[in-house]
C-alpha cells in the first residue's frame, strides 16, 4: 500500500525508503532547449543521492529518465498497466532490476488492452508519485 493506494511492485523497494525521492514531471510542451536543462538540473539532484520519481509520460520525462537510468542512479517508475503472471522487464530494464536501480509501481491490474493513457491515467500516476516523494 501506498498511502490508501493497492500497488503491484518490482525491483528494489527499499527506495521508498530513502528520505530524498524527487518527483520528475515535465510538461508535454517543453522545447528542447527546455528538456536539456530539466535533464541537467534532474541529473544534479540525483548526483547528490536523489531517487528521482516519475511516470516517464512526456518528452521531458523519459529524457530524464533515460538519462539517469543510462547513469546507474536509482529511480522509481510508475506504470499504467500492471504486471502480468511471469513478466519480467526486457533489455535495460531488466539489467536496472536485476542491479537494484530501480523500484517499477502499478497502481492497476494487468491488462492486455492496448489503448492509449489518458488524461485522468497520466494525473492519477503524478499524484501518486507526488504521494511517494512525501512519504
Amino acid at each position: 500500500m501506498i498511502g490508501d493506494q493497492s500497488v503491484t511492485v518490482m525491483g528494489n523497494r527499499f527506495l521508498l525508503d530513502s528520505p530524498n525521492k524527487v518527483v520528475v514531471k515535465c510538461s508535454r510542451r517543453m522545447a528542447d532547449d527546455e528538456i536539456g536543462y530539466a535533464t541537467k538540473r534532474f541529473l544534479m539532484m540525483a548526483q547528490r543521492g536523489a531517487v528521482l520519481v516519475s511516470p516517464r509520460i512526456s518528452p521531458g520525462e523519459k529524457a530524464v529518465m533515460d538519462m539517469i537510468q543510462e547513469a546507474g542512479f536509482p529511480f522509481i517508475q510508475l506504470l499504467e498497466n500492471g504486471f502480468s503472471p511471469m513478466w519480467k522487464p526486457g533489455g535495460e530494464m531488466f539489467n536496472a532490476c536485476a542491479n537494484g536501480q530501480v523500484l517499477l509501481v502499478a497502481p492497476w491490474p494487468y491488462h492486455s488492452d492496448r489503448n492509449a493513457i489518458t488524461r485522468d491515467q497520466c494525473d492519477r500516476l503524478n499524484d501518486l508519485a507526488a504521494l511517494i516523494c512525501s512519504m
